[in-house]
């Protein structure tokens, strides 16, 4: 049930009326998103074509990537999406648990936001290894996703939002990508609102949370596969944000 405060018969009534709200706005949006989930094409192209299509966008400059990125464009960037989006400028329309056609060694950034937490957690190891084999010595790899302990704090004491955003530009994070976002802290003492934070909407193909990370396990996660993590988000935080970098073998 949720989270009433005081005076609790009053605070009852009006979260019943915000859930009740609150559900209707979720029912809404899952049929939107299933109604376009049967509408877009979501089959990538065969093997070779995708193959192709990266070649012809990686012979434009340095190869970065955004893994998921939807339909943002962030500057020297590529997209890799399941979905392609008319408005993305350099994009590639591909599964992102089979980056087989990269190269190895050849890209010199892999950047997701809001797109770890999607995956099943056992896939999440062979994930961070197509990172590593894909990235150069010394590549970087920027990760930005929900907090699960940030959001249990946030839920009872307020949302704190990742910090020092010019560190994290210095450490090689987009400059365009998004970044302790204000509206994050409206979970705070909201049950719905946690619950979806951490689980996403059930059932929706697009927005569905088969995993919630920690400060600890997603480090943890990111040193097991060969990473050096060089700067991460405060462990209270709503959004877990992670830079790290490849580490050659036989260095440290």
């Amino acid at each position: 049930m949720p989270y009433f405060g005081r005076p609790r018969l009053v605070n009852a009534f009006l979260s019943k009326l915000l859930f009740a709200s609150a559900r209707l706005r979720v029912a809404t949006q899952r049929m939107r998103n299933r109604i376009r989930f049967r509408n877009t094409n979501l089959r990538p192209a065969d093997a070779g074509a995708v193959a192709d299509q990266y070649r012809r966008l990686t012979r434009e400059g340095p190869t970065r990537l955004n893994l998921g990125g939807g339909p943002k464009n962030l500057a020297g960037f590529i997209n890799i999406d399941l979905a392609p989006h008319p408005n993305v400028e350099r994009e590639v329309v591909a599964n992102l648990l089979d980056l087989s056609f990269i190269p190895d060694g050849s890209v010199a950034q892999v950047h997701s936001n809001q797109v770890i937490e999607h995956i099943e957690k056992d896939q999440l190891a062979s994930q961070l290894l197509s990172y590593h084999r894909i990235l150069e010595d010394g590549g970087l790899l920027s990760i930005r996703c929900p907090n699960a302990l940030g959001v249990c704090y946030g839920f009872w004491f307020g949302a704190v939002a990742e910090t020092d955003h010019p560190g994290f530009l210095a450490a090689g994070y987009p400059p365009d990508e998004d970044f302790a976002d204000p509206r994050d802290g409206w979970y705070h003492r909201d049950l719905f609102a946690l619950l979806h934070w951490l689980y996403g909407d059930a059932g929706n193909p697009f927005n569905q949370h088969h995993s919630q990370f920690t400060p600890t396990s997603l480090r943890e996660a990111i040193e097991a596969a060969g990473f050096l993590v060089l700067k991460a988000s405060q462990p209270e935080a709503s959004q877990l944000v992670v830079m790290a970098r490849k580490v050659a073998p036989g260095s440290s």
